[in-house]
């Protein structure tokens, strides 16, 4: 069956294809912060061997493997771009990559089974899976964004904005649904069930996608036209203009808000999770972004926009830089959250460590209460190798390995943890309940604090996300709509890798103490210094900026006008 190639001019209300797309995203978007809301907690808390024995990360290392993570799935959006543009178009790019995006969460899902059967580490099949989500997630990303600019032609083009605040307020209804329900189901049913609901929803984004393959303008791919496109006057200006806003500025935004799912979960471990009568799991708290996105897309476009812009026009790259500034005073809040959290635990801290009474401890019959127990206490990776090796075996040598390793414990001069949070964590593993934790945890800031940043946050990301998406869209030339959107998602990537690179850095330059050298609020701190920098750097750069507008089935805006005035706002 032949298919519409391009929009038709003359139609001026919205494409049939949208509902398909729309669903597609809302199912998609469920599948991936589905998983990746939950990770860093699966990392730390959950993570198995085949003997069914602890074999969970520190909380460096699993920032870094998140942050990867994240990395590649904002990286190989180049990938799909490429061969969208190039040879496939972007139906079917995002169609088959769409199947090995299922695929990898099959692996997650399955994950379960290892210490079940006592066939596989959880770890291997996690690798695994993370890898082929980052494919597809990151394959089909930079070709739905572009697919949905490609249904408007001349006649509607009016109603970009519109459809782009669509799309994404289905991206964070997906979130919100997925992050309250997945931590809920690893800890009541465990990892099959809340790896394999994403899984699910995957499936379903697919077949809805391929349902509405009738429906869609299906842009051919441009193949040599494109190569001379990305090389004539109109995409070397394009690529070399948006460049330094994608992978300079815009990677700095992303290094920040994405530790929404690493350092701010870490942290909501050491607050106090009683709020508007809810007990929040640390991951659950995460679904307080897209819950704010949708209250104030809405809130934005009808009051906030229209009243900034009786006082100055409020153009795109305008709502782009007071999205980085409130960033800045986000993670300053978050700085000044952990420096309350710092404060609060030494008055208490003290109390809990001679109420658990370590140094009067004998040592636990069990060999996983054992080996639990040091590495609360924080005993070395190399002192507790021995000891898991050997209780694979059972036996007399399991007995020698967990008598040694309890000697290297030496309970009697134990020193306390670090912070409250990891004290509470040993208290959980000597068997302590949360009724008894509570006075203790009352010393913890409120979680309500880190919903005030929340609001921040989100406000940051309605004007940095959603205007750089429309932003990417328009400003790239016809054959480059994908490409160019791969490139603004390769910006999420370098912040990313940003991250993971620190936090590798850091675990890598420990103390002997256990401490690192941006310990507690200074973390937070540092990043705050690198967005005032980007934002400085930001301001001399659109001063010098000028773009043009191009429109599938439209000829370019070939005026010289900077794109303050050339690019309609989102409004």
């Amino acid at each position: 069956m032949s298919h519409q190639t391009s929009p038709d001019p003359n139609q001026t209300g919205m494409p049939k294809g949208v509902p398909y797309i729309i669903g597609n995203e809302l199912a998609e978007r469920f599948s991936f912060y589905g998983m990746k809301g939950i990770l860093t907690v699966f990392m730390t808390k959950h993570l198995l061997d085949s003997a069914g024995n602890d074999a969970g990360l520190g909380d460096e290392q699993a920032k870094t493997i998140y942050h990867l993570f994240t990395a590649g799935a904002y990286f190989f959006p180049l990938m799909g771009a490429l061969l969208s543009d190039i040879f496939f178009g972007k139906y079917k790019t995002i169609l088959w990559i769409s199947l090995m995006y299922c695929v990898g969460h099959g692996s997650l899902a399955l994950m379960d089974l290892g210490p079940v059967t006592g066939m596989w580490d959880m770890a291997p099949f996690l690798y695994l899976g993370l890898f082929l989500i980052a494919i597809g997630s990151g394959g089909i990303k930079p070709c739905v964004s572009a697919h949905v600019g490609d249904q408007f032609g001349k006649g509607n083009k009016h109603l970009l904005t519109q459809i782009f605040n669509w799309f994404y307020f289905a991206i964070n209804v997906g979130a919100m649904a997925s992050t309250i329900l997945t931590p809920i189901l690893l800890e009541t049913v465990g990892p099959w069930a809340a790896f394999g609901l994403p899984g699910i929803l995957m499936a379903i984004a697919t077949f809805l996608f391929w349902l509405g393959r009738h429906s869609f303008v299906h842009v051919p791919p441009g193949g040599m036209a494109f190569v001379r496109e990305v090389f004539g006057e109109d995409g070397k200006r394009a690529l070399l203009n948006l460049a330094p806003l994608f992978l300079v500025f815009v990677p700095v935004f992303w290094s920040i808000f994405d530790q929404t799912g690493s350092a701010w979960v870490l942290q909501a471990e050491s607050m106090n999770r009683q709020f508007l009568g809810i007990t929040w799991l640390e991951s659950q708290v995460q679904a307080v972004n897209p819950f704010f996105i949708l209250v104030l897309i809405p809130v934005f476009t009808y009051v906030v926009y229209p009243a900034i812009s009786r006082i100055f026009p409020l153009t795109p790259l305008r709502k782009i830089g007071i999205g980085f500034l409130l960033t800045a005073v986000t993670f300053s809040l978050s700085a000044t959250i952990e420096t309350w959290i710092i404060n609060g635990e030494r008055p208490v801290m003290s109390e809990l460590w001679e109420e658990l009474g370590i140094a009067e401890m004998t040592q636990p019959e069990s060999s996983a209460e054992v080996v639990n127990l040091a590495k609360a206490l924080g005993v070395k990776e190399d002192q507790l190798a021995p000891a898991i090796d050997a209780m694979t075996s059972g036996g007399a040598e399991e007995e020698a390995a967990i008598n040694q390793l309890w000697a290297n414990i030496d309970v009697a001069n134990a020193e306390m943890p670090a912070n409250l949070s990891k004290l509470v964590k040993l208290a959980k593993t000597m068997g302590w309940e949360q009724g008894q934790l509570t006075p203790y945890l009352s010393a913890m800031p409120s979680i309500g604090w880190q919903f005030l940043a929340y609001i921040i946050l989100t406000s940051a990301e309605i004007l940095v996300s959603i205007v750089c998406l429309e932003f990417a869209y328009t400003q790239s030339p016809p054959k480059m709509k994908s490409l160019v959107m791969g490139v603004y998602l390769l910006g999420v990537s370098i912040g990313n890798f940003y991250v993971s690179g620190v936090n590798f850095a850091l675990d890598l330059l420990k103390r002997e103490d256990g401490t690192t050298l941006l310990e507690g609020a200074n973390y937070y701190w540092f990043f705050v210094a690198l967005m005032m920098i980007a934002f400085s750097g930001y301001l001399v750069w659109t001063r010098t900026y000028k773009g043009r507008v191009y429109i599938q089935g439209e000829e370019s805006d070939d005026s010289s006008s900077p794109v303050d005035v050339a690019v309609p706002d989102a409004q």
